[in-house]
């Protein structure tokens, strides 16, 4: 896919022109080892590209890894890896570090001519390049995009200067992006130890403990008939409607949301509303997601939320580190723990709430550093904006003087 029109200098070239497209040596699972070099999936590049951290869930042995750097090379700084499987087309620019990663479930875009990797970075990100990967995806169920695919894609490109005059636009909005996330993970942290400090403070003799159900009115979210699309949206005019992958992405304060939900739909099925300033969990399939909303909002059936009322002995981000930190392995094997975790065993999970004192102290410490991460997140979301602005006009040309 490429602009309705061409501008001086600008070249439509096949993808497979201007840099080497692979994939990695194929690993097997009985190749995996405890720890050693990571190994990434489609979830962990997601991950990365989200400024999330990212604990790898695989690994391969050092040996491994080394024999595979001689034989066929490894992902260096500057290279870029594509979704190619399920949630397909999320780029990552590979920066100074040491992982492996999976066959088919990632593509490797490297040795590069005529085009900077993160020029294309921005090109996967714009409208041209999601329009793009749509027409040459492939399945139904499980959909992927092949290397063929790719190689035979067309791609409008700038000459070198102007393509690092783009970059330079676009990377310095994402750097400001980048500290503040660094920021928010710093400010995280510190609310973890005044966390923990609350119970060292307080466990032994000054707790009490109480079942989320009895101090918290806990409700679970809804769906409506996936096969009736009037029911869904995406437009803002709209309800957001909260999932475990928005829970994955939106860091402790969800702003948006990838589905809405219509007035119609809330009527007609009731779905659960959950108020401003409310903590979510994901408690099924990827168990242990939470979040602050911060406007009234929806969820699905996976997700369960905790209304507070004048008798609620906690704060909001008490609740969240607690939830946070919950060892949810204890509600049943870790081999059936999807199954395992249903909404009453949610209402009957223990909390160990410290005495007023400590709690209060908490409270104080630990409410700026959430107001600081809030604001942080707004302008996050205002940067990123403005990326998505700018991106189709740069990467068209109709931004041009630059």
């Amino acid at each position: 896919m490429v602009a309705n029109f061409i501008p001086d200098g600008w070249e439509v070239k096949k993808l497979g022109d201007l840099v080497l497209i692979s994939s990695s040596k194929r690993i097997f699972a009985r190749e995996y080892v405890h720890s050693g070099i990571p190994f990434y999936r489609s979830k962990e590049i997601i991950q990365k590209q989200s400024g999330l951290s990212t604990l790898s869930e695989l690994f391969i042995s050092l040996e491994q890894f080394e024999l595979i750097k001689l034989k066929y090379g490894v992902p260096q700084q500057g290279d870029l890896l594509l979704t190619s499987v399920g949630t397909i087309g999320v780029p990552y620019v590979v920066k100074n570090e040491v992982f492996y990663f999976k066959d088919g479930n990632l593509t490797w875009f490297k040795n590069w001519s005529g085009i900077e990797s993160r020029f294309l970075y921005y090109w996967f990100l714009s409208g041209y390049g999601k329009r793009a990967l749509s027409k040459i995806v492939i399945g139904s169920t499980q959909k992927a995009i092949t290397i063929n695919a790719l190689n035979n894609m067309s791609i409008l490109i700038p000459p070198l200067q102007k393509q690092q005059q783009i970059m330079s636009i676009l990377s310095s909005l994402d750097n400001k992006i980048e500290l503040l996330h660094e920021k928010n993970k710093t400010l995280e942290q510190l609310a973890e130890i005044f966390f923990q400090q609350c119970y060292s403070n307080g466990i032994g003799t000054n707790y009490r403990e109480l079942r989320l159900g009895e101090i918290t009115c806990i409700s679970i979210g809804r769906t409506p008939p996936r096969k009736e699309q009037q029911w869904f949206s995406e437009s803002d005019s709209d309800v957001k409607w909260i999932s475990i992958k928005d829970l994955g992405s939106s860091g402790v304060f969800i702003f948006d949301t990838a589905e809405y939900l219509t007035s119609e739909a809330i009527k007609k099925f009731n779905i659960p509303i959950i108020p401003k300033d409310t903590v979510v969990l994901s408690f099924k399939m990827t168990v242990g997601r939470v979040g602050i909303t911060t406007e009234t909002m929806l969820s699905n059936e996976a997700i369960a939320h905790f209304v507070f009322d004048d008798n609620t002995p906690l704060s909001k981000e008490f609740l969240y580190l607690y939830l946070k930190n919950y060892q949810y392995d204890s509600l049943g094997s870790t081999s059936s723990i999807v199954k395992a975790i249903n909404s009453t065993m949610i209402k009957n999970i223990i909390i160990m709430v410290p005495e007023n004192k400590s709690m209060e102290l908490f409270n104080d410490q630990v409410k700026p550093l959430f107001n600081k991460l809030k604001s942080n997140q707004i302008q996050i979301y205002q940067l990123e904006c403005l990326r998505e602005l700018l991106l189709p006009k740069l990467m068209s040309g109709e931004i041009y003087d630059i």
